[in-house]
Formats: C-alpha cells, structure tokens, sequence
C-alpha cells in the first residue's frame, strides 16, 4: 500500500477581517456577515467565495426560517436541504454562520437517512426575533 503525505490546510482569513473587505471594497454598509472566506488562496476559490456575497443573506433567511418553523424538534442539515432545495454544503455554510450570529444552537442529534448521527439545530429566542 502506497502512502500519500497528509497536505495540511491552508490558514483560513478571520471572520472580521473578511467581513471588513466586503464592506470596504466592495460597498457593503449592511453589518452582515461576510460569505465563507475561499478555502485556498486560489483565484477561483476567491471567486466562489464573492459569488456568494449576493446570495448568502438570502438562503440564510430561509434556513432561520425553516429552523424556526421547526420548532423544539429542530432540523438536520439533511433535513433542511430535502426541505428548502439547497444544496447540502449551502445549508452547512448558512447554517454556521447562524451560529456564529446566536440565532441557532445545538439541540442534540438524531440519525439521518444513512442511520448516522446528525445534529439537531433549533432557534434562539435572539434567532426567533431576528428580521427574516
């Protein structure tokens, strides 16, 4: 068996400090968060990344909406991308971002549609009030 050396993962940009070049260079005023920041310094990378920026607010809203329509039983990643037509790694990326602003939380797990183990998110009171 051949082995294949571990490539470590490249220093990820702070969350502030993307936050302030989307609301300085590209015009920004609303204090929102930023999109994911590119997961390599690839241009391409960079490029997905400000795709994002149109549409991250947008599918972040109806993934708080869809957490709170839930109620105490909350929702699977999994579950709200069957629901909301997403795709899964745009509810992760949403849905960690809600965390970080306090309008989610960890309500436990539950076993998804390949019998393994998912967190379960519900919404914060602080969630619940936040304009969607």
């Amino acid at each position: 068996m051949q082995h294949h050396p571990t490539v470590p993962h490249p220093i990820k940009p702070e969350q502030p400090a993307q936050q302030l070049l989307f609301e300085t260079e590209y015009g920004r005023t609303k204090p929102t968060p930023a999109p994911p920041p590119p997961s390599n310094a690839s241009a391409t990378s960079r490029a997905a990344a400000l795709s994002m920026v149109e549409y991250s607010p947008t599918q972040r809203d109806r993934v708080l909406s869809a957490i709170i329509a839930a109620g105490l039983k909350g929702a699977t990643n999994e579950e709200l991308a069957n629901t909301l037509n997403m795709r899964l790694s745009s509810v992760t990326a949403r849905r960690n971002e809600l965390v970080t602003l306090g309008h989610i939380e960890k309500h436990g797990e539950r076993p998804g549609s390949s019998g393994r183990s998912q967190e379960v998110f519900i919404a914060t009171p602080q969630g619940k009030e936040a304009p969607c």
